[in-house]
């Protein structure tokens, strides 16, 4: 009897859970089926902790905020209400999938030095040996030590980078603690004797002529130096700076309370700090599906950046364009 009422209990709540799915459905279906917006004109907004789409063209509310999540068209867009997860494509094709449970993870980028592909470096004593080894690949298989050895974490000791074709390495003085630039023999590059505290190798900088990086001193303001020890003649200061978070080679950067967006390609302001009002973050939509990691295909996208607006309602997210404009409903605005 006992085991009769379980299997009648669980029946239940499955039938239940389904009618809930199914309702969630025809919610979806309703809300975007229904529309007939160029996606590129549906910008998302956040008020009372639920998403909604927001019509920049004809300034009205295309979707209220009612979902868990919703995104821009990029070209598809992905959206959540409670447990169920879906896809709107630009046609207006809606797809359900099953719940995924993948928590976002915010992992500060360390600005020393990259993970190695090779885990199996040495550290070598030999008298007079104060540089580093490479193998045909051009992975460090040997360096001082002279330079900080970290044991848990061996292949995170030494960064490489190439300059015109030569391998250099970025480390840590044992002694000072100060992180420089060297060559295979030890020599350090101009401008680099270890006098930093943090040093990020720009990759996405597209001079032909000169290697571009960010160093750190003291204060946490961070400048650009080239490997001719030449600092970037424009006072940046900025702070912050992260390759790996850029959007087409676009990224948010802080100069004092002021927000901008950094140019890492041409290492120059894309919207300068305090031209337009602070925001968190940098989304883009498109009408075709682009490498966000390919600053080619920034042309092909618009961008737009979030901001928090508090009321008594609490944190409410809007987004506004790169020339500062901002997209707030008007039910909103007070």
């Amino acid at each position: 009897m006992k085991s009769i009422l379980i299997f009648l209990l669980l029946f239940a709540t499955i039938k239940l859970v389904s009618q809930d799915l199914d309702s969630l459905k025809e919610t979806v279906n309703s809300d975007f089926g229904k529309l007939d917006s160029n996606p590129d004109y549906l910008v998302p907004f956040r008020f009372d902790h639920k998403w909604g789409l927001y019509n920049i063209k004809t300034k009205k509310i295309a979707v209220p905020a009612k979902y868990n999540d919703l995104s821009f068209f990029t070209p598809n867009m992905s959206g959540r209400i409670k447990d169920l997860d879906f896809m709107i494509s630009r046609e207006g094709d809606v797809e359900f999938k099953e719940q995924e449970y993948d928590q976002e993870v915010y992992v500060i980028e360390e600005p020393i030095v990259e993970q190695s592909k090779n885990s199996n470096i040495q550290v070598k004593s030999e008298k007079g040996f104060n540089g580093f080894n490479t193998n045909e690949k051009g992975e460090i298989t040997a360096f001082s030590f002279k330079y900080y050895y970290n044991r848990s974490r061996p292949a995170a000791n030494i960064q490489a980078v190439t300059i015109q074709g030569q391998i250099y390495a970025i480390v840590r003085d044992t002694k000072s603690k100060k992180l420089g630039i060297i060559d295979s023999i030890g020599n350090t590059l101009p401008g680099f004797e270890f006098k930093y505290d943090a040093i990020i190798h720009n990759k996405l900088a597209i001079d032909k002529k000169n290697a571009w990086f960010f160093v750190m001193k003291k204060g946490g303001i961070w400048k650009l130096i080239n490997d001719k020890g030449e600092y970037k003649k424009e006072n940046l200061d900025v702070s912050n700076p992260s390759i790996e978070r850029t959007l087409f080679g676009l990224g948010r950067m802080q100069v004092g309370k002021d927000t901008g967006i950094f140019d890492y390609t041409k290492m120059k302001w894309y919207v300068e700090p305090g031209k337009i009002d602070r925001f968190n973050t940098i989304r883009y939509s498109s009408s075709k599906d682009l490498d966000v990691q390919n600053p080619k295909h920034r042309k092909k996208a618009h961008i737009y950046c979030s901001f928090i607006k508090t009321n008594q309602s609490g944190r409410q997210i809007y987004y506004m364009d790169t020339t500062g404009k901002k997209h707030i409903p008007s039910e909103f605005k007070n």
